[in-house]
């Protein structure tokens, strides 16, 4: 079975858009069904289902959450995504973020299977990216009207904005060596991308989970404008533990946690792309 899953509540979207993609995944497969997210989520019957390629036009929040339903039947499943949402890390990650709908398709089209790797987080899984402190709330709190005016500019001026709200104590431990360290930062972000907030701030996708703390708003401008410069830490594939009572960013989703245990998944998805 081939399903295709469209968010409507992301910033791209929009009925022509997403009937262009009906029409034209139609052709490719011909035993498509349709499924708005809201109601994909909801229909349990899904879960027994054997699902050979699965579409998805949203964001990156509506990704993560897809990819976690399914999660323990991920190596039955090939995914294509449609970028929709604002600022697509994820997308840009994995040459994804196409200029038009058009280039998207194709890449579906063509067949090309990488494998992701993934993070564990609890019981989550994680495509890309965690984030803690009151930055967290840029992507979530900011409005569709907003988003569609603005783009990603609009995560850079919350971002700046929320600069000047007060420090969290972020306790970092690691498992396998016991090493502990208290920060006091603004913002703590943990992530195995080259892009945040849709801007690059690496040469290359760094395949090793990297840690970056945001201590004041000389140091966020320094991320965006030379983090492809800066010697970030990379944390090596070992278990490793985080305590912080502030909100917390998965993916781009709101996540209840003020604990969490985290280390690469040995699942992977396979993801339609553009040769890497």
């Amino acid at each position: 079975m081939n399903i295709y899953v469209y968010s409507v509540s992301c910033s791209k979207y929009n009925k022509k858009n997403n009937q262009i993609i009906i029409n034209e995944l139609m052709k490719t497969y011909n035993d498509l069904q349709l499924y708005s997210f809201d109601d994909f989520l909801n229909d349990n019957k899904i879960l027994n289902m054997d699902i050979d390629h699965l579409i998805v036009s949203g964001g990156d929040g509506v990704l993560h959450r897809i990819v976690n339903h399914l999660k323990n039947k991920l190596d039955q499943i090939t995914f294509g995504y449609i970028p929709m949402g604002t600022a697509n890390d994820f997308a840009h990650n994995y040459h994804l973020d196409c200029k038009n709908i058009k280039e998207s398709i194709d890449i579906i089209k063509s067949n090309n299977v990488i494998n992701i790797p993934l993070i564990n987080l609890n019981d989550n899984l994680v495509l890309y990216g965690i984030s803690m402190g009151k930055m967290s709330n840029v992507s979530i709190n900011t409005s569709k009207k907003s988003k569609k005016i603005l783009h990603k500019f609009i995560y850079k001026l919350k971002g700046i904005k929320y600069m000047f709200s007060k420090k969290v104590d972020v306790l970092y431990k690691d498992l396998n060596s016991n090493e502990e360290k208290i920060y006091h930062v603004k913002a703590l972000l943990i992530f195995k991308t080259k892009y945040l907030g849709g801007v690059r701030i690496a040469k290359k996708i760094n395949e090793q989970i990297t840690l970056v703390t945001i201590k004041n708003i000389f140091s966020l401008i320094k991320l965006f404008i030379f983090g492809r410069f800066m010697n970030i830490k990379n944390l090596k594939e070992s278990e490793f533990e985080l305590i912080c009572d502030s909100v917390w960013c998965v993916d781009g989703e709101l996540i209840d946690l003020k604990k969490a245990k985290i280390s690469y998944n040995q699942n992977k998805i396979r993801l339609l792309s553009k040769n890497t």
